[in-house]
């Protein structure tokens, strides 16, 4: 029972932190830097959203056969990110679009650069948002055997 856990552990913790780490620089991306076809892969993101998990699996598996994934713990933690990526990336791309653009506005005409504004701005006031796709993300992969199975 003590390494089942141990493993649940070892699985579940980098496939949160992942999925959020991602998430967030892709949100911030998403939400405040202008750049060609940026509505079109935010909609396909969504789109993601609708397709079944368990569509997915056999691509997957024969996928990490042929890359000697299959059966590792990276495999798992690379199917649990990018299962989880579009909720993350849609839930934090809303709340980081809801920051005030003053603020954004403000730290960029002070010299600050994107990756300034996101590490010293946006992830401190996104905190509540990146906590709960964490909680979402984190009681997903705990409860989750099918994608560990496969």
């Amino acid at each position: 029972m003590g390494q089942a856990f141990l493993n649940s552990l070892i699985i579940s913790i980098p496939a949160t932190v992942m999925p959020i780490a991602i998430a967030t620089f892709a949100a911030y991306a998403l939400a405040w830097m202008r750049f060609p076809g940026r509505q079109l892969l935010f909609v396909m993101v969504v789109g993601l959203l609708v397709v079944p998990l368990q569509m997915t699996l056999i691509p997957v598996l024969r996928t990490y056969n042929q890359l000697g994934l299959a059966g590792t713990f990276l495999g798992v933690w690379l199917a649990h990110t990018g299962y989880g990526m579009p909720l993350g990336i849609y839930l934090l791309r809303n709340y980081i679009g809801t920051l005030p653009r003053d603020l954004i506005e403000a730290a960029a005409v002070d010299g600050a650069s994107h990756l300034k504004i996101f590490t010293r701005i946006v992830v401190p006031l996104s905190t509540p948002a990146i906590a709960s796709f964490a909680v979402f993300q984190f009681l997903w992969v705990w409860n989750d055997l099918l994608v560990a199975l496969v």
